[in-house]
């Protein structure tokens, strides 16, 4: 059962704490306090958001988030090319091999990320994107939030991503969440690229 949406608050969002729920060793869904400010004054609102496995149906969802080659490069890298292609671009993210997870709110999707598996238990989040008119409301910390906690859930000792130099925002979440840029990065990060692990 979904709760109400924080979009439809003249609100902004100050604080979000998730708590994951397990049943059967699968996540069923987040239950979400949202903290929100209004007027100088504090205020909660329940929001319940679905974290799921996503689904081709979402990847094409996405397809709309994502304008031109630019915001395409930043979001999938080199590997996937613009414009996109449903068929072409499920294979080059490698959906089916991949753990590719969506967050839902309201049954509209507003997020999706994927969890890529290297040796040495290392989960490497990918892929991250919100739904453009989700976005500046907290909705990035939560889904990456539970992208973390499903990555522990599949026993990676070291969760990292990487991110654009230039992309300040998403950089300034992951410090938030606990993510460190080590003190050398890896041979194969791009110039552009900054590699980040989780503390």
């Amino acid at each position: 059962m979904y709760g109400k949406s924080i979009r439809k608050l003249p609100v902004t969002v100050e604080e979000v704490v998730i708590e994951t729920v397990w049943s059967d060793n699968t996540l069923r869904s987040n239950n979400t306090r949202v903290v929100l400010t209004t007027y100088g004054s504090h205020i909660t609102w329940d929001v319940v958001m679905d974290f799921r496995p996503a689904t081709k149906n979402d990847l094409k969802t996405v397809m709309t988030w994502v304008p031109n080659a630019e915001s395409c490069l930043v979001w999938a890298g080199p590997r996937v090319k613009f414009p996109l292609q449903l068929e072409q671009l499920y294979q080059d993210i490698e959906f089916e091999k991949t753990s590719t997870y969506s967050l839902y709110s309201e049954k509209r999707l507003i997020a999706l990320g994927q969890i890529r598996m290297f040796k040495n238990s290392r989960g490497h989040l990918s892929r991250i994107v919100v739904n453009p008119s989700s976005r500046g409301k907290g909705v990035g910390r939560i889904f990456v939030r539970a992208l973390i906690n499903e990555a522990k859930g599949l026993n990676c000792q070291v969760i990292s991503l990487n991110v654009v130099k230039a992309n300040l925002i998403a950089t300034r979440l992951y410090k938030g969440l606990g993510f460190v840029i080590p003190a050398k990065q890896p041979d194969n990060v791009r110039e552009n690229i900054v590699y980040m692990e989780l503390g």
